[in-house]
């Protein structure tokens, strides 16, 4: 199946996963799969969320992310990815003043 997020329009998602301010984002899901492509603005953020029976890969497209994974804060930079395992537990801030361009997967 080929996707193409270019065909897609951006939805605004405010206080996504309880998180700050309006991300765009554009969500694919296929099967037990969510693949989405979120736009954060400066001062935004996808809250902090445990992922229970499953697990998400966030790779940065564009800018600086804040990654709050567990007890642990640590910046992610354009093509680094992070890994949210199953049981544990994540946030997405962009405290820059670029837009954070994020693509994720999140699967079982």
């Amino acid at each position: 199946m080929k996707l193409d997020f270019n065909q897609l329009s951006y939805n605004e998602l405010h206080n996504f996963k309880g998180g700050h301010g309006v991300l765009l984002s554009k969500i694919i899901l296929e099967g037990d799969k969510k693949i989405m492509h979120h736009i954060i603005k400066k001062g935004c953020s996808v809250g902090q969320h445990k992922h229970i029976d499953d697990q998400e890969i966030v790779y940065v497209l564009k800018g600086i992310a804040t990654i709050k994974d567990d007890d642990e804060t640590y910046e992610l930079h354009k093509d680094c990815a992070h890994i949210c395992l199953k049981g544990h537990r994540h946030e997405i801030i962009n405290n820059h003043e670029e837009d954070l361009e994020i693509f994720a997967i999140v699967c079982k």
